[in-house]
């Protein structure tokens, strides 16, 4: 069995960079249908308008281009409590996270 792949907003932002080994890079990495969430799109459309100054126009194929090309998964409170399970049951990530309280 194949390990799923899960790309951060920064990778997928190599794609459209200027270093090309890096979007060569990203490039290859699409191939392979990763995953990414509903928050990673949102990061990347920010950098996109923000950042690199893309017209709106092209945000919109960018958008269409993970659509089909990524299995989206959505983020939700279930999602975070899952979290917390794996990181427990596994003992996932050995740093505390503070908590603090009102």
């Amino acid at each position: 069995m194949k390990d799923k792949l899960f790309l951060d907003s920064n990778v997928i932002l190599y794609a459209f960079g200027k270093e090309e080994n890096k979007k060569e890079i990203a490039k290859e990495l699409f191939r392979q249908k990763p995953t990414i969430s509903n928050q990673v799109i949102n990061e990347v459309i920010n950098i996109l308008f923000k950042n690199f100054h893309f017209p709106i126009s092209e945000i919109k194929t960018v958008f269409n281009f993970l659509r089909f090309k990524t299995d989206i998964k959505l983020l939700s409170i279930k999602t975070t409590e899952y979290c917390f399970y794996v990181k427990e049951k596994y003992v996932f990530c050995n740093q505390k996270i503070p908590i603090i309280a009102k």
